[in-house]
């Protein structure tokens, strides 16, 4: 069959599991979990690509050209990920300093 790649033992090739887990995240009650589902959603096409090119049902090109065609909204998905965390991480990073001081 093709586009055969990956463990099975919970049913569902590579690609159908990162859409699952994006589709997941669609329903969390975060804000974070949320972007997240938006980064694995951005990852779908290239998956697929992988899927088939891992099952020899496609050549490696294809993974390159949906690489290169996901980079840019893949960098803009992690960044808007940072800035959800950004505050998170000064707030941490006062708290430790606080209790070194």
């Amino acid at each position: 069959m093709s586009g055969e790649f990956g463990e099975y033992g919970n049913c569902g090739y590579f690609d159908t599991k990162i859409k699952s887990a994006a589709e997941d995240c669609e329903h969390g009650n975060s804000k974070l979990t949320k972007l997240w589902g938006k980064l694995l959603e951005d990852m779908i096409d290239v998956s697929h690509s992988i899927s088939w090119y891992e099952a020899c049902d496609s050549s490696y090109y294809n993974v390159i050209m949906e690489t290169i065609k996901v980079i840019p909204r893949i960098r803009k998905r992690l960044d808007d990920i940072e800035n959800e965390v950004e505050i998170y991480e000064r707030i941490i990073e006062d708290v430790v300093r606080e209790r070194l001081e």
